[in-house]
C-alpha cells in the first residue's frame, strides 16, 4: 500500500491512469440516480484530494481475487458502483435480499444501494491469460 510523502506519486498515477474509467462511471450514475448524483458531486467538489480525479466518488475500494459472503456497506448510504476486470467462471453478484442472482463479467457495472441491500460475490475460478475486451457496459 502505497501512503505519505513516497506514496503519493504512485497514487496520483493511479488516479490519472483511472481518469475515463471514473468518468464513464460517473456518466452511469448520473443517469442511473440523478439526485445522488447531485449530492455526490457536492461533497465531492468539497473534499477532493488531488487534481486528477475527476470524480463523483470520494472514496474507492479495489478488491482483488476475492469471493464476498453476504453483506452491506455500513458506511455507504448511497449508490455504489462495483464492477469485476479479467476472465474467470463463477463469480456472480448475489443481491440476496433481492433474490437476485445476476451475471458479473468484465466490462459489467452494477450500481446498487451496497449500504442497505445485502449483496454478495460468489465461488469464482480464474481462467486461462488471454486478451481481454475492456470495454465497460
Amino acid at each position: 500500500m502505497a501512503s505519505g510523502a513516497r506514496g503519493s506519486p504512485f497514487i496520483h498515477k493511479y488516479f490519472e491512469g483511472t481518469q475515463e474509467l471514473a468518468s464513464l462511471l460517473g456518466n452511469m450514475f448520473r443517469a442511473s440516480f440523478p439526485e445522488f448524483y447531485l449530492k455526490y458531486e457536492a461533497a465531492f467538489k468539497a473534499g477532493k484530494w488531488t487534481v486528477a480525479d475527476p470524480g463523483p466518488f470520494l472514496g474507492r475500494a479495489v478488491v482483488w481475487k476475492l469471493d464476498v459472503m453476504p453483506h452491506q456497506d455500513g458506511l455507504d448510504e448511497g449508490p455504489t458502483a462495483i464492477f469485476p476486470m479479467g476472465r474467470f467462471t463463477g463469480g456472480e453478484c448475489y443481491l440476496t435480499d433481492l433474490k437476485l442472482k445476476l451475471s458479473y463479467r468484465c466490462g459489467e457495472v452494477i450500481i446498487l444501494m451496497a449500504g442497505a441491500l445485502y449483496h454478495a460475490i460468489g465461488k469464482w475460478a480464474p481462467l486461462q491469460h488471454q486478451a481481454i475486451d475492456l470495454r465497460i457496459t
